[in-house]
């Protein structure tokens, strides 16, 4: 069902080491447009993740609703209106995530 789902925050996966968070704040709806993009970028990771788009009425919101309820080990936020490289999670966590370069491609 993709991201668009609304019981996306209640499947969250318990058996992942990663989770990327996609917030979605405000009454914005071109986020939601631009969120497609991002969401593609996360799913296509070479590492296993669960990503999430979160939808809040403030960044703060949007952003620790998911963390709260995953039980991750490592939280990598992902602006909607960005794209990560395929390879970006791998990195991290093969670096302690220190990565020295940008992170993101849009």
């Amino acid at each position: 069902m993709g991201w668009r789902d609304p019981n996306n925050m209640e499947r969250l996966c318990t058996m992942t080491d990663v989770i990327i968070v996609i917030p979605i704040f405000g009454a914005e709806l071109s986020w939601e447009l631009k969120a497609d993009r991002a969401y593609e970028s996360a799913k296509n990771q070479t590492y296993p993740c669960e990503v999430v788009v979160s939808r809040g009425e403030t960044l703060m919101e949007a952003r620790n609703l998911p963390v709260f309820r995953s039980e991750a080990k490592q939280v990598v936020f992902l602006d909607a209106d960005d794209e990560l490289s395929n390879d970006y999670v791998e990195l991290m966590l093969q670096s302690n995530g220190d990565i020295r370069r940008p992170s993101t491609l849009g």
